[in-house]
């Protein structure tokens, strides 16, 4: 998880504030320059928020988080039926196949997300995802076993709220 300065900490928690959200956890701190929401939590009042960069904070209440997982290897699957699927998914996305091919074996873990599922406000669900992973990484790697602890603890942190509501 990526630390966040103190000044720009601070900031973050005035503008939750002035919304009447009290700052007693961040749950991920999205590094710079990336365009990944991130997570704070309020105990106090039950509640937890988000924050895409350059975006205003949401604000949800325990009782609207609906799902947290961890996801491998989600869409990696072509459906490349006879020569001429197989072709077609080459010439359209090398990449596709590629991915597909490094996670056929179980070596490879070409994908890990944390997805978060909540109530929106016009009762509809939102689905956030925060990738962990996003090339092919071996499963027996310092940097696989590194991502999927962070992972799970994060989804073990809305899980949790998820259990208080």
């Amino acid at each position: 998880m990526a630390k966040m300065s103190s000044s720009r900490q601070q900031k973050v928690n005035e503008r939750l504030a002035m919304l009447g959200f009290e700052v007693t956890k961040s749950i991920f701190l999205a590094p710079r320059l990336f365009l990944l929401p991130s997570f704070y939590q309020d105990e106090k009042h039950r509640k937890w928020a988000s924050i895409m960069p350059g975006g205003d904070p949401v604000i949800h209440e325990y009782a609207d988080l609906v799902d947290c997982k961890v996801v491998e290897n989600e869409g990696v699957k072509p459906d490349v039926r006879g020569r001429a699927g197989l072709a077609l998914r080459l010439i359209m996305s090398p990449a596709v196949l590629s991915s597909a091919n490094a996670a056929k074996d179980g070596v490879y873990c070409t994908g890990m997300s944390v997805l978060v599922t909540a109530r929106t406000a016009n009762g509809g669900r939102s689905t956030l995802g925060i990738p962990f992973i996003r090339e092919a990484v071996r499963r027996d790697s310092r940097m696989y076993a590194i991502a999927r602890r962070e992972a799970h603890a994060l989804a073990s942190s809305f899980l949790a709220m998820g259990d208080a509501r």
